[in-house]
């Protein structure tokens, strides 16, 4: 039986996950991501407290979409001057940079309470 100490040690450390999103769907895996970032996948989560973990994804180049997400869906930005709303499909964004198809996804991680 493990003692106190070691249980309290092994919930409150930052774990190292590494990740291989080779023929993963990157909706599913952006969900992943999202709960160990958050630390949600932990006994003590909180929403106040920073309890996530450290994630390295590797193989982006490699994910999926089902459907003809390929096509269809697209990744928008607005770079702060008027009538500049920029949008690109997900196929070209993921020519110039597969890391930024999952970065994308950002949008699953609960924003920060405003203070």
């Amino acid at each position: 039986m493990a003692s106190r100490l070691s249980q309290s040690i092994a919930t409150h450390t930052r774990v190292w996950y590494g990740i291989d999103a080779r023929g993963q769907i990157v909706g599913r895996l952006a969900a992943t991501l999202s709960l160990l970032l958050q630390g949600k996948t932990k006994p003590i989560y909180h929403p106040a407290a920073d309890t996530g973990d450290h994630v390295v994804v590797t193989n982006t180049r490699h994910v999926t979409f089902t459907g003809n997400k390929w096509d269809q869906k697209l990744y928008r930005h607005h770079t702060g001057y008027p009538s500049a709303l920029r949008e690109i499909q997900a196929k070209q964004l993921h020519d110039k940079d597969p890391t930024k198809v999952i970065f994308g996804s950002r949008v699953m991680l609960k924003a920060p309470p405003l203070l």
